[in-house]
């Protein structure tokens, strides 16, 4: 697809007349400001890093509540990605009527962090949302795959439209004439994507690992208030300008600050297995949004994974990225005490074992204790 896209664009550009393009420089008034410059250069690699962050954090989230499954993944990153496609668009209707400067990116950056806190304030009602979306008698699979798609537009689109807007308006705060554009759009390509490989190494194999998901949204959010800040004091000539740029980052700060911790049970309370019930009241909805599990007792997210450890009055139960691996109810261990029994004893002298899948490690418990055994990978 990519070379038939380039062939196409290759073959169109002979048709396309070439701009008229003069010796003597530009005049001072049509370049940027050495201050926006500057300003703009950090603003693309923040904004490619940040987008990235977003990226993965939604994703990672939802997928998990709608269900580990390739559908969850693609329709969470189609949305998202359909944000910044309509960001895009809505810069085009914005350039079109109005001058774009730096500034404006700044502002954009305190909007979009009031936009993430809206988020990290309602993303847990996500899992009560798929409830009661299942409560419709005779659900067919496209059609929940709908409904689903609809939650992931409500709660993403707005983030991803917001973030959007940014790289654009960055660029044509750049561009002055139209003989540089080639030569300023590849400059802000290249520090853009500097700052989307960042981003993605970052909350990928750090920051999740150290702050966790919702940890990792509220430091990117950070660095959005602080860019945002900085541009406007920065940039702004008007005392009131940036009064009014420090009210607002007081005011999204505060709101983020005053909000709950995400609860555990928002990545446990997953769709994957759809066995939920159809109730008859609202109120037994809620009920079965708090009756499983009654404790937990461990919970930790990786890098490629979340793991929880519940329980229940009758049977403790391991979850990794929300679905059961094991528990010690006896219809579990009975499955997995005989997957490491059963092998062994058709092999007339089995000394090397190998386990894939660890789990619960019953299996492996119930391999090493034949004595001819000698070595478990």
């Amino acid at each position: 697809l990519n070379v038939v896209i380039g062939v196409t664009v290759w073959l169109a550009a002979g048709r396309v007349a070439g701009v008229a393009t003069t010796d003597e420089p530009p005049e001072v008034e049509s370049a940027p400001r050495a201050t926006e410059s500057g300003y703009v250069q950090l603003g693309l690699f923040v904004s490619g890093a940040t987008v990235m962050a977003f990226e993965i954090v939604v994703t990672r989230v939802l997928a998990l509540i709608f269900g580990v499954s390739a559908y969850a993944f693609t329709i969470v990153l189609a949305v998202f990605l359909l944000g910044l496609g309509i960001g895009a668009l809505l810069y085009e209707r914005w350039a079109a009527r109005r001058a774009v400067r730096a500034v404006h990116f700044a502002w954009l950056q305190l909007v979009l962090t009031a936009v993430g806190v809206g988020l990290i304030a309602w993303l847990p009602a996500v899992p009560r949302w798929v409830l009661y979306l299942r409560q419709s008698p005779g659900l067919g699979f496209w059609e929940l795959l709908l409904g689903k798609t609809l939650l992931a537009a409500l709660f993403v689109l707005p983030l991803a439209i917001v973030a959007g807007l940014g790289l654009p308006l960055l660029i044509g705060s750049l561009v002055r004439e139209i003989g540089e554009i080639g030569r300023v759009v590849g400059r802000a390509y290249l520090v853009n994507t500097v700052g989307t490989i960042t981003g993605s190494l970052a909350t990928g194999f750090l920051l999740i690992s150290w702050l966790g998901t919702e940890g990792t949204l509220r430091a990117v959010l950070a660095v959005n208030l602080a860019v945002g800040l900085a541009g406007c004091l920065w940039l702004l000539r008007s005392i009131g300008g940036r009064a009014v740029a420090v009210a607002l980052t007081v005011v999204v700060a505060a709101a983020g600050l005053s909000l709950d911790r995400w609860p555990p049970r928002l990545f446990i309370n997953s769709d994957t297995d759809g066995s939920h019930t159809v109730a008859a009241t609202p109120l037994e909805v809620e009920d079965q949004l708090r009756s499983t599990p009654n404790r937990i007792l461990f919970f930790r997210e990786g890098r490629n994974a979340t793991v929880a450890v519940t329980e229940t009055p009758t049977v403790r139960s391991l979850l990794v990225n929300a679905h059961p691996d094991g528990s010690d109810s006896d219809a579990d261990m009975a499955t997995q005490v005989m997957l490491g029994a059963i092998p062994l004893t058709l092999h007339p002298d089995p000394r090397d074992v190998l386990v894939i899948g660890f789990g619960t490690g019953v299996s492996t418990r119930s391999a090493a204790r034949l004595s001819t055994v000698e070595r478990i990978d």
